[in-house]
């Protein structure tokens, strides 16, 4: 079997081509396409990546997200998790595919990171025994 080749002029004398690499790359998707996630809790996601994809990165905010400290990366970096979420880690995430010949990038996806829950004290303490519609505080 012959393999394919792609080919693309930088000029009127030369040509260089790359063996097997033969179509542009369509637009990735970052699924879910928006994402709640309580603070301290865990962010995952997915790339869905288009046929020859060589090559994918995911951005938080146009800056490169790279392995290491709470942020991990599946084989290929097709799933993101991102660990203990703070409120640094909200903002847009995008995955960014890559061949030899071409790229490109999905939509940007929302993280929003909502606090979580904290230990609630009633007031007043004991049983309740409140009338419906009356106040009642927590703090």
């Amino acid at each position: 079997m012959k393999p394919s080749w792609f080919a693309a002029s930088l000029g009127p004398n030369s040509v260089f081509g790359f063996p097997g690499v033969k179509e542009t790359l369509s637009q990735p998707k970052v699924m879910p396409p928006n994402i709640t996630v309580v603070e301290s809790w865990t962010l995952k996601s997915t790339c869905e990546t288009p046929t020859g994809t060589k090559t994918l990165l995911w951005d938080h905010d146009d800056s490169v997200l790279v392995p290491g400290g709470c942020v991990g990366l599946s084989p290929g970096n097709r799933a993101l998790t991102v660990l203990g979420v703070s409120q640094d880690d909200a903002g847009n995430y995008t995955c960014e595919v890559r061949n030899p010949v071409s790229h490109n990038r999905s939509r940007p996806v929302t993280v929003t990171v909502v606090y979580g829950l904290d230990a609630a004290t009633v007031a007043p303490p004991g049983l309740l025994d409140q009338a419906v519609g009356s106040g009642l505080g927590l703090t």
